[in-house]
């Protein structure tokens, strides 16, 4: 158990205590440094509350238990606990700043700091929670709330000094001055501390101190850690980043007196005190006190507050104490609990007044367990006979879970009234049997009290007091006596009477219910279905009220009742009584678990060829539930219900050579669901509310209503036509047409819907003609055509006719007709509520190719409503409607009915034939133009409400471009090229013819002897040799030749020959020049460029509400002489003056509750790519990308006078915008704690800013004469910062710029001043993938392949933006408006500006061994940088990355298992895999204008892992595996961390 100690010293100073003097607040300090007058003196600490709302928490208490704080001392004077709940001010150090160490300056330097009465305070912002983890930062800012170290609080507080100086002894003054602010730390073991042998409570003392005590682990003079906190000292204590000043609390005040530590009074509920053996073996006594304190029961109110929403501190101080005090708090708790207190009253008589209770009666809501109240007095807690404490099942063998029961406890509760407590449920309780519960009465001490004067009750229902059941039982008391033993049977029996247990029988209740309602049908019966009817039980009461049913369980309420006298009055005096009760395990029991049936029945019959007929009943009674159903899961009702469908192929009874195709489904099903209980009473049977039933007539109501009935029929004819086509289809084919039709009826009825039938109709024609149109080439076989000159002549064709054309029909009707039961008031009529819907569709579509690279797709859809007249369309039921309904349906469709949607799509695909061109074949471009444009009608309201909102327009086109240049087969087409080429290829040697020259070697006068071998060196390095040997008459001498090597030859003469002449002649290789080598391979880098493609894609759309010109041809309609809106709007085409000429038109309605924006949007994308292989083997993909997105929103909304004012038009523009760059220049500069975070791209950066003021202002200056940009116009004095007037350091126009140019390394004088940067400053992006070194042939000896990876990315990016509505022109285009900086608004509100750059990765090198050896070396860098313009600051976020990976496999290794005395041999790979990462993460936030650079987040993680794999067999996998991480965060929001995992996996296949 955790245990709060608190000592108070209300003599000691504690820190930011500069008391001195007497004065009006204190009475200064003695001689020796100590405060006088200890008891005015108040000491306390104080935290944040999670769970602000008590009052949906139901926070009830403080409740806390203590030890005597006097045991060592009875004689103690004591003095006063106090709490405080509510707003409790965050300022501790009064001055209305907040201070937080780790904003502190991290050097001797001290900046960016303000000075207040109490020291130093930052003022830069708090970002993040955390100290930077150098030792040097630590040093400088772990120095407490006073912003100060020891030396600096002595010069800062010298009139302190010398005021204490004054007044104290010379001891004390020099220990003051070690620590004149008092908030030095010191951790509780020290070798000081041990040298001195001090005891536990001196260890301690400074343990809260705040200087010094967040030190690094470096810092420690000691071998252990002597950090108290890794978390800097800070006065907003719950962290929403707003210091809290406001004071406004509850207050509650308990008096720590020995005189008054007695349970029963001070908020004392309990006491114990029990033996304890100290370490010495020495036993002593000690009580513990239980405080339960109600948060309702405050002392008084400080401040404003008025209820218990909104609790967000907690303070806890000592005061009035005149000597030192140790308070050791268990179990320091707000107390909340389900069960809340019911507030309304509760006197007997009066139950349906809603007033809230009288105050005359106290009432408690509490809890009382075996661990904390096992010696409670007068009686001591015991578990109920029968029950056991639960077992841990964390921890089975050694603890035991805490046992409780809810406490009621009522003092002077007045005749006739109640308490109680309630809590919300959702319950259905119908299938059980008994609802039980354990009670416990007592009378409280000193106040008398008999058996049965009071009862308690428990009541359910629906609600609280319109519709419950009530049992209530009369309470008899337990003996006074705290020596129960919860061993004991007896015991346990004497302190939970038998008499006081719950235990109701269900079924009673329902019995008081049925007996109420007999009573209310007797003639002349005053009772009613609202009061509340008594029925006896024996000795116990049921009270019924409503119609409560235990199938809606809603509230369960639990109290107790002072019985009032008019009951009993010969016995009951009609005092006020008090008691307690205890109440325990309230729980159901019994199931009723009476079980049912089900059946299924499926039959089908296949009629041949013709179909198939399926029938299909299903029956299940109450109690039916499968195995995984719970008892209370299981059905109550009982269904019957079946279903009869067929399916044919009626065309089967027309001749075949008819072609006739028509499928038919027919479907009719039926379900009668009766339920278990009476729906309208639903815990009463049904076949019990039957019996009940007065006569026939309500019982054959009651039979209906209970019914759940539905019916089903279905018919549906699906594409039923003719298939039978001509050898060449033609457009007049019947084949072409198709018909469907559907009809579907569902009719229900149940409990509280009389009628509920939905149609459904549907059918439709659809024609599909798929034409064969024949190409025509009319220059086909013009011969003077066929040069490659004229081949776009001659390639020239056409199609005569659309390759598809389609069009469709549909008409759907939906009616629904509804009418509820008055269930509660038959007699009221209710009336139909009908929906209804017709709609017809037209659809038509065409695909014309008009050439093979020219095809255009068109598709329209028409939505036209059939308006019905109000009411009925049934002709059986309501013969006069329907036929009102059909002459006006009759007149709509004879209309073509109501366009309500019109919308039409139109593509056209060209491939432009520039490959055609000899000079340009190998050139590939293309181009898409596709458009929609959609008409929607608006809503009609009724005619005089007078409102007309108009009709909805709107388009989109879409137009891209693509060319593809393939330079290599460019390269191709040159003879040359095509043969350099093909020489520098990897396998070029392999593929190229060999070629060879002949070389001779000779030499003559040689001797040769008979049959002995005579050596021939030629050095013609060719064992391909021809050797003649000539005699001196000319004739070849004979003998056996042996080559031996390249450069030697043996011959063994057949006979002697003196003065022969040697002829060699050799057969080499003829080499290629080297020079020619060379040059080729330079020509193939020359040639790296194989492939250049370009996409750009504008893409434009309007959305315009109000129109209200109607739909006619293709969504046109003439309105006052023109088309409205236009040719060119419905194909797609985007005008921004277009909602202005709509205004001109009157197109736009003029009624002034329109509100919907106009919408332009417009997109532009550009994107570039190329392939580079300047020699094989090396390949770089290069890309550069350009994306801008704008959208305008205006207002065309009337005035009075129904004109269009521009003021009304309210334009915003927004968008997104990004561009690929290259920040490499700027990705590895360094960024360390020994440069304090200083990155030369910021300064640059805020270097940069001056330079484009400058630029900025100059522009202006050219524009409008009479600026001045060196002048401050607010105070006419010179600017001396080196900005611009209206260009400062925070303006958007200059930080933009600037931040571009320096983290893309650009001249701040060449810079774009745009904040959008056009396609010509994009920049390339790229991927390099190198797998040469496999070519040679030192590599492929040892390795299998090396593959090399590089990418780059880089993009600027303005994340949105949008138009600043300040924001105004004048003649020159110039804004003169500026905001709060002085600074001229920016035509765009920009929040963000970031530069992402990716390196992913730097450089990756797989590497695959011929020896089984895998090796992998990753290195990954990546940088975020955001400008935040409102927070002025940069953001710069870097993560490196470094992976090193190792892998082996070993073949065929074998295993031996041994089971059952035989032995399994498995044989299989085993893969080994070690990895090693090293990854860096850091983020810094860099700040503008207080020009610090501070770290907010990041870590460095280190990770090593191993796994092996090993395949069992073909379905079990087993691996091992271990790893082990250490994670060192960069700023000190946690500890360093180290985590190791190993263990096994064993993976099984259920499915090959």
């Amino acid at each position: 158990m955790s245990i709060l100690n608190i000592a108070y010293y209300p003599n000691e100073k504690g820190p930011y205590n500069y008391d001195a003097e007497p004065g009006i607040f204190s009475r200064g300090i003695n001689e020796q440094g100590r405060l006088n007058n200890p008891e005015s003196r108040w000491g306390g600490i104080m935290r944040e509350v999670l769970t602000s709302d008590f009052e949906t928490a139901n926070v009830q208490y403080i409740e806390f238990w203590m030890m005597d704080p006097f045991v060592e001392d009875p004689q103690h004077g004591g003095g006063d606990l106090y709490f405080n709940l509510g707003n409790v001010s965050e300022d501790i150090l009064r001055d209305s700043r907040k201070s937080f160490e780790n904003g502190l300056p991290s050097s001797a330097d001290v900046i960016n700091v303000d000075t207040t009465s109490w020291g130093r305070v930052p003022t830069v912002q708090s970002v993040v929670h955390a100290f930077d983890n150098s030792n040097e930062s630590r040093m400088f800012q772990d120095v407490g709330l006073d912003g100060l170290m020891n030396d600096d609080e002595g010069s800062f507080f010298q009139d302190f000094l010398q005021r204490a100086q004054a007044v104290t002894s010379s001891d004390a003054y020099t220990e003051i001055l070690k620590d004149p602010s008092n908030d030095d730390f010191h951790y509780f073991r020290g070798s000081d501390y041990d040298a001195d042998q001090l005891g536990i409570l001196d260890r301690y003392k400074r343990y809260n101190g705040q200087e010094g005590n967040s030190p690094t682990s470096d810092m420690s003079e000691e071998s252990y850690p002597t950090s108290g906190s890794t978390l800097p000292d800070m006065e907003d204590i719950n962290r929403d980043n707003t210091l809290n000043e406001t004071e406004s609390y509850y207050q509650y005040r308990v008096s720590l007196r020995p005189e008054n530590m007695k349970v029963g009074m001070n908020y004392i509920v309990d006491e114990i005190e029990p033996t304890v053996k100290f370490a010495n073996g020495v036993e002593s006594k000690v009580k513990w006190y239980q405080f339960r304190i109600p948060v309702t029961e405050y002392q008084k109110t400080v401040g404003v507050i008025n209820d218990f929403k909104s609790i967000r501190f907690m303070r806890l101080f000592m005061k009035n104490f005149n000597e030192p005090v140790v308070m050791r708090f268990a179990e320091l708790n707000l107390v909340r609990a389900e069960w809340r207190k019911y507030n309304i009253t509760f006197m007997e008589g009066g139950e349906r007044i809603t007033i809230p209770e009288p105050e005359d009666a106290s009432f408690e809501i509490s809890s009382v367990s075996i661990e904390d109240n096992a010696g409670k007095k007068p009686v001591n807690y015991v578990l109920p006979p029968g029950f056991d404490r639960v077992v841990d099942p964390q921890n089975p063998q050694l603890r035991q879970l805490d046992e409780q029961s809810m406490v009621l406890k009522v003092q002077d509760l007045a005749d006739g009234d109640a308490r109680a407590a309630y809590r919300n449920v959702n319950l259905d309780i119908r299938q059980y049997r008994k609802l039980r519960m354990e009670v416990h009465a007592e009378a409280l001490i000193g106040q008398p009290l008999y058996d049965n004067e009071l009862t308690a009750f428990v009541r359910i229902g629906s609600d609280y007091k319109s519709n419950f059941y009530e049992y209530e039982v009369p309470l008899k008391l337990t003996p006074y006596s705290d020596n129960y033993d919860n061993d004991s049977d007896e015991d346990r029996a004497l302190v939970w009477p038998e008499a006081n247990q719950f235990n109701i029988d269900l079924s009673i209740l329902q019995e008081a219910k049925k007996e109420r309602n007999r009573q209310m049908q007797v003639p002349g019966s005053p009772l009613s279905i609202s009061d509340v009817f008594a029925f006896r039980d024996d000795s116990n009461r049921v009270y019924v009220c409503g119609n409560p049913n235990l199938s809606n369980i809603k509230v369960i309420m639990v109290g107790i009742r002072n019985p009032i006298k008019t009951r009993d009055p010969d016995n009951d005096a009609g005092d006020p009584k008090s008691a307690e009760i205890w109440v325990n395990e309230l729980r159901l029991s019994d199931f009723k678990e009476d079980g049912g049936w089900a059946a299924n029945a499926h039959l089908q019959a296949r009629l041949a060829d013709l179909g198939t007929v399926d029938i299909v009943g299903q029956a299940s009674t109450p109690g039916w539930g499968s195995i995984d159903k719970k008892v209370n899961e299981r059905s109550k009702e009982e269904v019957y219900k079946y279903d009869v469908s067929a399916t044919m192929e009626l065309g089967k009874f027309f001749p075949e050579k008819a072609g006739v195709r028509l499928p038919v489904y027919a479907g009719f099903s039926e379900t009668r669901i009766k339920p278990q209980y009476n729906p309208l009473d639903p815990d009463i049977l049904l076949k019990d509310a039957l019996k009940e039933a007065p006569d026939e007539r309500v019982r054959d109501s009651i039979k209906t209503i209970s019914e759940d009935y539905s019916r089903r029929k279905t018919i549906s004819i699906n594409n039923a036509g003719i298939t039978k086509r001509g050898e060449k289809p033609q457009a007049w084919d019947l084949a072409n047409f198709s018909v469907n039709y559907t009809y579907n009826e569902t009719y229900r009825s149940n409990t509280r819907t009389e009628i509920d039938l939905e149609r459904n109709y549907k059918g439709g024609i659809n024609y599909n003609f798929e034409a064969q149109p024949q190409n025509i080439m009319p220059f086909k076989n013009v011969k003077f055509l066929n040069s490659p000159v004229f081949r776009l002549i001659k390639d020239f064709n056409f199609y005569p006719f659309p390759r598809s054309i389609s069009f469709r029909t549909d008409v759907a009707r939906y009616y629904n007709e509804v009418k509820t039961r008055n269930i509660n008031n038959p007699g009221l009529m209710i009336h139909p509520t009908f929906r209804k819907d017709f709609e017809w569709t037209r659809m038509f579509d065409v695909k014309y190719d008009l050439t093979r690279q020219l095809k255009i797709d068109f598709t329209s859809t028409n939505v036209a409503r059939i308006d019905e007249p109000e009411g009925a369309a049934d002709r059986k039921r309501y013969r006069s409607d329907y036929d009102n309904w059909r002459d006006s349906v009759l007149t709509n469709l004879k209309q073509l009915g109501r366009t309500t949607s019109y919308n039409h799509y139109f593509n056209v695909t060209y491939n432009i034939p520039v490959n055609k061109i000899p000079l340009l074949s190998w050139v590939n471009a293309n181009a898409r133009f596709g458009s929609d444009y959609s008409w929607i009608a608006g809503a009609l309201y009724p005619d005089s409400m007078e409102i007309n909102l108009g009709n909805t327009i709107k388009n989109r086109n879409e137009l891209t471009l693509s060319t593809t240049a393939n330079l290599a087969t460019l390269y191709g087409k040159s003879k040359f090229l095509k043969n350099i080429e093909n020489n520098t290829r990897p396998d070029a040697a392999s593929r190229m013819k060999t070629e060879y020259k002949t070389v001779t070697y000779t030499r003559g006068n040689l001797n040769f002897r008979e049959n002995t071998v005579r050596y021939i060196t030629h050095n013609l390095k060719t064992k391909d040799v021809t050797v003649k040997i000539m005699k001196p008459d000319g004739t070849e001498l004979k003998g056996n030749l042996e080559i031996v090597s390249e450069n030697r030859v043996n011959f063994t003469p057949s006979e002697t020959v003196n003065g022969a002449q040697v002829t060699v002649e050799g057969r080499v290789e003829k080499k290629r020049n080297p020079a020619i080598v060379t040059g080729e391979y330079m020509v193939r880098a020359l040639m790296g460029v194989r492939s250049l493609s370009m996409t750009y894609t504008s893409s434009q759309g309007q959305l315009l509400p109000g129109f209200m010109p109607e739909s006619r041809f293709m969504g046109l309609s003439r309105t006052n002489n023109s088309l409205a809106p236009g040719i060119p709007f419905i194909l797609g085409f985007s005008n921004r003056d277009f909602f202005d000429k709509a205004v001109d038109n009157r197109w736009i309605t003029t009624d002034t509750l329109l509100n919907t924006p106009a919408i332009y949007n417009n997109r532009l994308d550009l994107s570039l790519r190329g392939v580079i292989e300047p020699f094989p083997g090396l390949k770089i993909d290069v890309n550069a990308d350009r994306r801008f997105l704008e959208n305008e929103i205006s207002y065309y909304t009337a005035d009075f006078n129904g004109n269009f004012p521009d003021s009304t038009r309210n334009r915003v523009v927004n968008g997104n915008f990004s561009i690929s760059v290259i920040s490499w220049g700027t990705a590895f500069e360094k960024v360390s704690k020994e440069n304090n975070y200083v990155s030369n791209t910021f300064e640059n950066f805020k270097k940069n800013a001056i330079i484009i003021s400058q630029r900025r202002a100059d522009a202006r200056r050219e524009l409008d004469p009479g600026y001045e940009p060196d002048i401050d116009p607010s105070t006419g004095l010179p600017i001396e910062d080196g900005f611009r007037s209206g260009y400062g350091k925070t303006s958007r126009e200059v930080l933009i710029p600037a931040f571009y140019a320096a983290y893309t390394k650009t001249d701040p004088h060449k810079v774009t001043l745009s904040t959008f940067p056009s396609a010509a400053r994009m920049m390339p992006n790229w991927r390099i993938t190198f797998d040469g070194f496999s070519k040679f042939e030192f590599v492929r000896k040892v390795f299998r392949s090396i593959n090399i990876t590089h990418q780059y990315r880089s993009v600027y990016q303005v994340g949105s933006y949008t138009t600043n509505l300040n924001y105004y022109t004048d003649a020159n285009g110039l804004n003169n408006i500026r905001d709060l900086q002085k600074n001229f608004i920016q035509q765009y509100e920009i929040n963000v500006v970031t530069v992402s750059e990716q390196f992913s990765p730097m450089i990756n090198v797989d590497m695959n061994w011929k020896n089984n050896l895998t090796s992998r070396l990753e290195w990954r860098k990546s940088r975020t940088v955001s400008l935040n313009l409102t927070g002025n600051q940069i953001t710069d976020n870097r993560v490196n990355e470094l992976v090193v990976g190792a892998g082996y496999r070993f073949d065929d290794v074998q295993i031996m298992l041994r089971t059952g005395g035989t032995q399994k041999v498995l044989k299989s790979d085993l893969n080994l895999r070690f990895d090693l990462s090293l990854r860096d993460n850091k983020t810094i936030a860099r700040k503008l204008i207080e020009d610090v650079n501070q770290p907010v987040a990041g870590t460095k993680i280190f990770t090593i892992g191993a796994t092996a794999d090993y395949v069992l067999s073909d379905r079990f996998n087993l691996q091992i595996f271990a790893d082990h991480s250490l994670t060192n965060p960069f700023v000190a929001q946690t500890f360093p961390t180290s985590n190791t995992n190993f263990g096994f996996s064993l993976k099984f296949t259920l499915a090959q």
